[in-house]
Formats: C-alpha cells, sequence, structure tokens
C-alpha cells in the first residue's frame, strides 16, 4: 500500500519525479538525483531551481560538498555573493571541487586578500580540468571580477619567473568574455610557452574565424587536431572556416565527421547542405535539409535555405512556401524576404516583389542584395532614378558584384537615350570596364559594341 501511495504521489509530482523513490533504503540515490537534476538546472541557466533543489536535499538529509557546490555557483551568478562565499567556506577543504567553481573559487580568495591561493586555484582549475572546461568556467565571471582576476594575474606576470600557465589563463579569461583581440595578444605568448596546447591553436581559429581571416583560420584548427584536439566543435568551425574559402568538399569531410559523432546534429545538416548546393549537388542538399526540418521542424534557417535550393532547381513555388514558412518562425529572418522577392520576379510576380526587397532594406540597411535586386526590378520598370539610387547603394556595399556594375551602366545608357545626355557616355564606358574586368560577359561584348568601336582610317 505504501509503495502504491508513493507511486501516485510520483505520477501527480512528474516535475520532481527524478526525486521520488520507491523506498528509503540507499538514501545514496537520492543524493544522485538531487545532484543530477542540480547539474540539469545549472546548465540551463535555471540559478533559482538550482538552489531550490540543493536546499530541499539538505533539508532531507541528503546534502553533499558537490551540492552545496552547485549552490554556491548558483548564489554567484544571482549576484548574492555573501551566501556564494558562505557556500565556499563550507567546501573549501575539499581536495576535488567541481571544475565550475575554480574561477569563482579564485575571486573568493581575492575577497579575502589571499592571492596566492587565488592564482593557486585559477592554475589548479586550468591544469586538473581539460581547457574547454576551464573556458566554460570562465564565462561565469561576472565583468567586475574579471577586472580584478586580471590585474591579479598581470601582478603575478611581473614577477622575474612567472607560472607559464598564466598567459593561457589569461588569454582564455579574456575569450570567455568575447575579449578577442587582448584574447589574441595573450595565446601569441601562451603558445610560445605551450607550443603543443592543441586547445590554443583552437582559441586562435576561433578568433581569424571571427575577424574573417579564413584561411588562417583553418591553418590553426589544423594544427589544433595536429597536436591532439580533436573536439567535434573544432571539425565544424573547420568546415565553415572551409566554406568561407570555397573549399567545400572539404567542408563536407569535415561535416561528415560531426555527423558520425552527432547523428541528430540538425545545424550541421543545415551547414552541410550549404556546402552541397555550393557544388550543385541539389539532390544531396534538400536530402540534408529535409533532415534538419525533421529533426527540428522549428528551425527557421532550414526552411530558407531549402527555398534558395528550390529556387536553383527551379521549382519557385515550393520555394515560396518555404520562405513563408520561414517568415511564420521567424518575421525578420535575414536575408528571407530578398529571397521571396527574386521567387516572386521568377514566378512572374514581380508587381509584389519589389515590396519585399524594400523590407529586406528596411531590416538591414547594409543589405547589397536587396539594393541590387531592387535596382534591377526598378530598371525593368523605367523607374531610372529609383534603378540608380539603388545600383549606387549596391556597389558601395559590394563593389565586387559585376552584374550591379553591369545594370548601373544599363541605367545610364537608357539615362542618356532618354535625354540625349552624351556626358553619360564616360558613366557607362567605366561601369562596362569594370564588369568585364570581373568578367562578366555581356558587359564585355556592349563595352566593344558601344566604346571600344574602331576609328574609321583617314584618308
Amino acid at each position: 500500500m505504501k509503495k502504491i501511495f508513493i507511486l501516485i504521489l510520483c505520477l501527480l509530482s512528474f516535475s520532481f519525479s527524478a526525486l521520488c523513490q520507491y523506498d528509503n533504503k540507499r538514501k545514496v540515490d537520492d543524493r544522485k538525483d538531487y545532484l543530477h537534476l542540480a547539474s540539469q538546472e545549472l546548465d540551463s541557466n535555471n540559478y533559482k531551481k538550482v538552489i531550490d533543489i540543493v536546499n530541499q536535499a539538505i533539508e532531507k538529509g541528503n546534502g553533499s560538498s558537490k551540492l552545496i557546490e552547485k549552490r554556491a555557483i548558483a548564489y554567484y551568478k544571482i549576484r548574492d555573493t555573501k551566501k556564494a562565499f558562505d557556500d565556499i567556506d563550507q567546501i573549501v577543504l575539499e581536495k576535488e571541487k567541481d571544475y565550475l567553481l575554480y574561477p569563482i573559487l579564485s575571486v573568493y580568495y581575492l575577497s579575502r586578500q589571499e592571492n596566492l591561493d587565488a592564482i593557486n586555484s585559477l592554475v589548479v582549475g586550468y591544469r586538473n580540468n581539460n581547457n574547454k572546461d576551464f573556458l566554460s568556467s570562465s564565462k561565469l565571471l561576472n565583468s567586475s571580477d574579471v577586472k580584478k582576476v586580471i590585474e591579479l594575474i598581470d601582478k603575478e606576470l611581473q614577477d622575474k619567473e612567472p607560472l607559464k600557465e598564466l598567459y593561457a589563463i589569461k588569454s582564455i579569461i579574456y575569450f570567455s568574455q568575447n575579449n578577442l583581440n587582448d584574447s589574441y595578444s595573450e595565446l601569441t605568448t601562451a603558445l610560445e610557452n605551450e607550443q603543443e596546447n592543441g586547445f590554443l591553436y583552437y582559441l586562435l581559429g576561433e578568433i581569424k574565424l571571427k575577424r574573417k581571416e579564413y584561411i588562417s583560420a583553418v591553418s590553426s584548427y589544423n594544427t589544433s587536431i595536429h597536436y591532439g584536439y580533436e573536439d567535434i566543435e573544432v571539425y565544424k568551425q573547420r568546415a565553415v572556416g572551409k566554406g568561407f574559402i570555397n573549399d567545400f568538399s572539404g567542408a563536407i569531410e569535415d561535416y561528415n565527421i560531426v555527423l558520425k559523432n552527432q547523428p541528430n546534429n540538425y545545424e550541421v545538416y543545415y551547414l552541410r547542405s550549404i556546402a552541397k548546393n555550393y557544388l550543385r549537388d541539389y539532390n544531396g542538399a534538400l536530402s540534408d535539409l529535409n533532415r534538419s526540418i525533421k529533426l527540428n521542424d522549428k528551425f527557421a534557417s532550414a526552411y530558407n535555405y531549402r527555398g534558395i535550393v528550390y529556387i536553383n532547381v527551379g521549382d519557385y513555388a515550393s520555394a515560396l512556401m518555404d520562405f513563408y514558412k520561414t517568415l511564420s518562425l521567424e518575421p525578420n529572418h535575414p536575408f528571407t524576404h530578398n529571397n521571396i522577392g527574386l521567387a516572386q520576379i521568377h514566378s512572374r510576380q514581380s508587381t509584389k516583389a519589389e515590396k519585399y526587397f524594400t523590407k529586406a532594406i528596411e531590416l538591414d540597411p547594409e543589405h547589397a542584395d536587396a539594393y541590387y535586386n531592387r535596382g534591377k526590378l526598378r530598371l525593368n520598370k523605367k523607374d531610372l532614378s529609383g534603378a540608380k539610387s539603388d545600383l549606387l547603394k549596391s556597389i558601395n556595399l559590394n563593389y565586387q558584384n559585376p552584374d550591379a556594375h553591369y545594370q548601373l551602366a544599363l541605367t545610364y545608357l537608357q539615362e542618356k537615350n532618354k535625354e540625349k545626355n552624351k556626358k553619360l557616355e564616360e558613366k557607362i564606358c567605366s561601369e562596362l570596364e569594370v564588369a568585364s574586368k570581373m568578367n562578366h560577359p555581356e558587359a564585355t561584348k556592349l563595352l566593344n559594341e558601344i566604346c571600344h568601336k574602331e576609328e574609321e582610317p583617314v584618308e
């Protein structure tokens, strides 16, 4: 009867089902359940729930130092530093600590003016855990405490023989706060001291990738893997870098490695589809996008990109359906309004297209393609003033688009014919020459026809 009552109670208290036990013979199981729940909530940034779970465990006689560590971290994150440090007081002498605690522990020691222990907690945390864990734990620090910790490290680095790990620790802390410039500066010195630290090369690759230094980023990821840091994230990021340097086959190879380890990673199926699309493997791209959507039918970017692939295969009706689905999930999704405009033009609905290009520009005033597409549409409608304005803006944002130069030349040409303005000839030929140098065949043909006429010989 007692077991049936407990079972009913468990069913009624679904959110706490992991805490429900059929008997109380093994309290250690209860502690593990509490610790598991607290860890889950901590990973989800539900700090108040962490505190509630730990308090409940302690009230029921199932407290532990590991649980108190979780509560200390949660208190720190909700800025209740006093309670966080009170918890640390209880477990500071424990030999094994949660990896998340070490940077917070350094702040605890700093508050007590125990600088040597503060340094030691950082070094021990760096040495005892993998560098990825140290990065995760450093992200917990608030900005004011980061400043204190960095000042402490700088003071220690003034020593004649400072600990070599401090440069790496400092670079990781800067990176955790998205301070990429200072992180990069420290990484160069850190790598001199730890030349075979694959994780540091991974960080270097991340910084290079964010700086759009794609070739250098891929090189750093290669070195990271060479020195044994083969975290799946390295392959994923290297694939992204390879995509930006048009090594789409190499990108697919890396995405395959990721998916072998993470077969349900919907984002990677989406990313691999992009590489396949560029290789004109449209069936492969659609297969990946269908898989991505099956795994997460709320992933707006997958619908948007499937629409792009449908445009490439000429299925404009399906493309429009996917673009509209994208906006139903994410009304301000980047580029989708521009894509709808393109699909509508292909579907002979050009009268509706201009408002979508305009909306794309409203959402992103530096959307070069949207200006180009609207400018080309306005040119077809004989709105020469609007076309010229849009095309000039597009070129200003992306000078390397030969089509924009060609369309602007056509705009000037129509303007010249309409106004009989010979002064526009120089602008026409200038834009055609730029487009021709970018291997635009129509521009080259027109350039030869109207700008490079052979002069008749003088008799």
